[in-house]
């Protein structure tokens, strides 16, 4: 459902405190054991004018690090660069938690105090109406008031991240366009409360800094969505959206804004920053839609410890820079809160420059679909600018339809599904940067002729050391092959053609094989115009435990007596035969044995059985296993 407005306000422009925090005091810190760390990090320290003194290097993993990994590969090498430091920017690739006694905590919150040791933490829990174990401790950062300067001891930690190295290395873009470009009149704030009172509920406190962080944006000048209501903002209501603060649905990014180049915003849920390089917590989320600026927690922080709305929009709206703001407005140290973005980022220094630059073009792609281009094609466009993309295409005497993306990025694509075949198409590209300057070119493509129809009944025997593949033949007359491609499954290399087969061949064996390797098989058949129908995949791995092939069975004097061919591998020890009086079901045992048939002297006339045969390896391990065998005993 739509989010329905309970405040809508603007007021004028309040006074604000602007202070440049100096790039001389801060330290970028690169993973070399990460391929885009170094871009990335660099690139911000050339934006931003970072001494290069100031490039600190670590090789660890790029995910998460114990504490004995922590001590000894991360810290060691930032404590040798912190000489007038105040802010740590953490390049894309560099370890997003620390693991502690089995609790994952922000790594970043712990680096705030890198001369702080870290003892034995024992794990939070609840146990009724008591609490015990760690529970982070108290910021000292915690409403200080007064802009951060190095003092040797601690320091402001984000981090330039999210779900790809593209979006993580364009941040800083994102921040000095803010500086220069925002007004009042540029976007707008979106404050999602729940509208909780205290009667009905122990968040009612939070709830009221969310309600009450509305005033200081309002305060400021910008016009203020405030919603008072439980559900969320939904289905795209959010335009020009450029600050946002609310709550609550866990781990998940509600798509309801279309954010602003400059835009900064926190969302209020345990898991909000869970998983910042993929896409499903808000902040991965929101990064993915080009947020510029945005903090979550990496695991349950617990409402006390959270960062408060009011105090974060307040000291944002006041001039100080989003680390600032991000640190005043948290009440606990070495916990759970990540922040993503450039630290330096300070909206309230904005020139308020109307941008009248038009963004130029700088490359219009046009892909036909690898399954489908007949049907379906993609635009891939490239501008100099962050830009929203439109996309209008029309075939020869068909009406006109239209794609738009909903973000601002630099490189956008867009799809342009059910297209007629055998059709010339002119297309009109129009991009649209965050500041309202377009531009447009034009081009044109041609789909091809109708493909052929996907390959059918398409699977995978497995053998030791080989893979035997079939398929349906297609009927269909214009079809003159096909073409067969492998791949291993996370090998990283192109799938490779291994046959370009006649029209009348319906399979194929493939051998040398290394068993327990999975290997991605795909088919495509093949017409006179040389077009390839949709791809048909099936995944199969060699293994010397492979299910027996060539069964039969014969009822004969009150028994009945089942054999196959045997398998041919050094592996297999023998066969566990399986029964059951329905195809689905616990399989009981009926025999093992190490030949090639058995006799089972139980099956009664005028019943159906349903046999599984599976291979027995030399250390007792079950392998392959084939499909229920149906038996109708006649009477």
């Amino acid at each position: 459902m739509k989010k329905r407005f309970g405040l809508l306000g603007l007021l004028l422009l309040g006074a604000t405190l602007i202070f440049a925090a100096p790039a001389g005091n801060v330290l970028v810190v690169i993973n070399d054991a990460n391929k885009y760390s170094a871009a990335i990090g660099l690139h911000y320290a050339k934006l931003r004018e970072v001494p290069e003194a100031n490039i600190c290097h670590i090789n660890c993993n790029d995910s998460s690090l114990s504490l004995k990994e922590y001590n000894e590969l991360l810290l060691p090498e930032v404590k040798n660069h912190l000489s007038g430091i105040a802010y740590i920017v953490m390049s894309y690739g560099t370890p997003i938690t620390l693991n502690l006694n089995n609790v994952t905590y922000s790594l970043d919150a712990f680096l705030c105090f890198p001369f702080d040791p870290i003892g034995a933490l024992e794990p939070f829990k609840v146990t009724g109406n008591s609490e015990s174990g760690y529970l982070g401790e108290r910021n000292p950062f915690y409403t200080a008031g007064g802009h951060f300067s190095a003092n040797g001891r601690s320091f402001m930690v984000t981090r330039l991240d999210g779900p790809t190295a593209e979006i993580a290395n364009e941040l800083v873009e994102r921040a000095l366009y803010g500086e220069k470009y925002i007004t009042k009149k540029y976007g707008r704030a979106y404050i999602d409360s729940r509208g909780l009172t205290k009667s009905n509920s122990g968040y009612y406190e939070l709830d009221k800094d969310i309600v009450d962080s509305a005033e200081y944006v309002k305060a400021a000048g910008f016009e203020t969505t405030l919603d008072i209501f439980e559900g969320e903002f939904d289905n795209k209501c959010c335009a020009d959206a450029l600050w946002y603060f609310g709550w609550y649905k866990y781990n998940n990014y509600n798509d309801a804004f279309y954010w602003k180049v400059g835009a900064v915003g926190i969302h209020f849920d345990s898991a909000s920053a869970l998983g910042i390089r993929g896409t499903k917590c808000w902040s991965g989320g929101a990064l993915a839609k080009g947020i510029t600026a945005t903090g979550g927690c990496v695991n349950e922080p617990y409402g006390q410890t959270y960062t408060r709305a009011n105090l974060f929009m307040k000291y944002l709206m006041q001039g100080y820079n989003f680390a600032e703001s991000c640190y005043m407005a948290t009440p606990t140290a070495k916990w759970m809160m990540t922040f993503i973005g450039d630290p330096l980022y300070t909206p309230s220094k904005s020139a308020g420059l109307k941008d009248t630059a038009l963004p130029e073009i700088k490359k219009i792609e046009l892909v036909k679909g690898s399954d489908n281009p007949d049907t379906f094609w993609r635009v891939l466009v490239e501008s100099d600018k962050f830009v929203r993309v439109k996309a209008e295409y029309a075939g020869a005497g068909a009406d006109a339809k239209e794609k738009e993306t909903d973000s601002f990025f630099k490189k956008a694509k867009l799809n342009m599904p059910d297209l007629t075949p055998d059709t010339e198409y002119k297309v009109k590209i129009t991009v649209t940067d965050s500041s309202g300057n377009t531009a447009s070119k034009e081009a044109s493509f041609k789909t091809t002729p109708p493909v052929p129809e996907q390959v059918k009944s398409f699977t995978a025997q497995k053998l030791d050391r080989g893979i035997d593949l079939v398929w349906t033949a297609s009927a269909a007359e214009d079809v003159t092959g096909y073409l067969l491609f492998r791949s291993v499954i996370g090998g990283g290399a192109e799938p490779e053609k291994i046959a370009d087969l006649k029209k009348d061949a319906v399979s194929f064996q493939d051998r040398g094989l290394a068993n327990s390797t999975t290997y991605c098989y795909n088919i495509r058949a093949v017409n006179k115009n040389g077009e390839l129908s949709p791809s048909c995949e099936v995944f199969a791995a060699p293994t010397d435990l492979a299910a027996v092939t060539g069964v039969k069975t014969e009822f004969k004097l009150n028994a009945l007596k089942i054999s196959w061919e045997p398998v041919k591998s050094a592996g297999v020890s023998g066969y566990q035969v399986y029964r059951h009086v329905r195809k689905k079901g616990n399989y009981k045992k009926v025999k093992y044995t190490e030949e090639s048939s058995v006799t089972d002297f139980e099956p009664k006339a005028g019943q159906t059985y349903y046999y599984k045969i599976t291979t027995i390896g030399k250390g007792k391990q079950e392998g392959e296993s084939t499909d229920p065998i149906e038996v109708k005993i006649e009477k």
